[in-house]
C-alpha cells in the first residue's frame, strides 16, 4: 500500500490485494476525498455567521446550539417589546394584577412562568383580563378551573430581560422578594385598577357611598400603592397596622 506497511490477515480469499489499504492510510485517503468535495456557505439565521458546510450539511441553519435556541425565542418572544411599549396602561394593569393574585416561577434561563388567580364567578374581571392579554398579544398556555374553590388559574411566560424593564423580575413568594414596579408602572393608575381587581373589595359605607378597600401584607407592595394613588391625586386612609400574615 502507501505506506509499505505489512501485516496479517485470517481472510483467505482476497483476490486482488493491489487496492488494500492499511488503517492510517484509508483514513487519508477519505479525508482527501471529503476535502476534494466544494463547500457551499451557509448563514446561520439568528448571529448571520457564514459558514462552509459539504452539500450534504447544508440544510443546517444554525451555527450553534445557543443560536437555534435564541432564534426560536426570539420568534416565540420578540414582539413582546413593542407590544408592551405601545400599551402602557394595559402593562400598568397587568403589573398589579401579578403583584394581586399572581405567582412568577422562573423555569427557564430567559423566561419566567406566571400564573394569575381568579375568582370564577367574576366574569367581567376574567374578560378584562383575557382583552389585556389580546392588546399585549401574550399567549396564554394553561387554564385550570378548581369548581370546588371557585378558582380560575391563567398562566404563560414572559422573556426575563422584559420583567426587568418594568421592575417585575422576581420569583417565589412575595412577602420574601417585597417586589416594587419600576417608577413608570407605579405613576399610572391602572396600577392601583389592577390591585383591586385582584386584592380589592369594593362595597359600601355605612352611609352608601362606594367604598373601596384592599388589604395587603406585602409592604412593598403597599408603599406602591400608596404612591400611586398620591401621585395621581387620590385620598385613602390607611388602617392600624397588625400582624403580618404569612402564607
Amino acid at each position: 500500500d502507501d505506506c509499505q506497511l505489512q501485516w496479517q490477515t485470517k481472510f483467505v480469499n482476497l483476490g486482488d490485494c493491489s487496492n488494500h489499504y492499511c488503517k492510517n492510510c484509508r483514513s487519508k485517503r477519505q479525508y482527501q476525498k471529503i476535502v476534494k468535495k466544494p463547500k457551499i456557505l451557509v448563514e446561520c439565521l439568528f448571529c448571520k455567521k457564514s459558514m462552509e458546510l459539504p452539500p450534504s450539511k447544508a440544510c443546517i441553519k444554525y451555527c450553534s446550539n445557543i443560536c437555534s435556541q435564541r432564534h426560536k425565542f426570539q420568534a416565540k418572544y420578540g414582539h413582546l417589546a413593542k407590544s408592551f411599549a405601545e400599551n402602557s396602561d394595559a402593562v400598568a394593569y397587568l403589573c398589579g394584577l401579578i403583584l394581586g393574585d399572581g405567582h412568577l416561577r422562573k423555569r427557564q434561563a430567559w423566561t419566567t412562568e406566571i400564573t394569575i388567580s381568579f375568582d370564577s364567578r367574576q366574569k367581567s374581571l376574567i374578560d378584562l383580563a383575557r382583552n389585556v392579554f389580546r392588546i399585549l398579544k401574550i399567549d396564554t398556555f394553561k387554564e385550570m378551573l378548581r369548581e370546588e374553590q371557585n378558582c380560575l388559574h391563567i398562566g404563560f411566560c414572559l422573556p426575563v430581560d422584559l420583567l426587568e424593564q418594568y421592575g417585575m423580575n422576581f420569583s417565589g413568594k412575595k412577602i420574601n422578594c417585597q417586589p416594587a414596579p419600576a417608577d413608570q408602572i407605579i405613576e399610572n393608575i391602572c396600577f392601583a385598577v389592577g390591585l383591586i381587581n385582584s386584592d380589592g373589595w369594593v362595597g359600601a359605607n355605612r352611609h352608601g357611598k362606594p367604598r373601596i378597600a384592599i388589604t395587603g401584607t406585602v409592604k412593598s407592595i403597599v408603599d406602591c400603592l400608596k404612591k400611586c394613588l398620591s401621585i395621581n391625586g387620590i385620598n385613602f386612609t390607611e388602617g392600624k397596622e397588625s400582624r403580618t400574615d404569612i402564607r
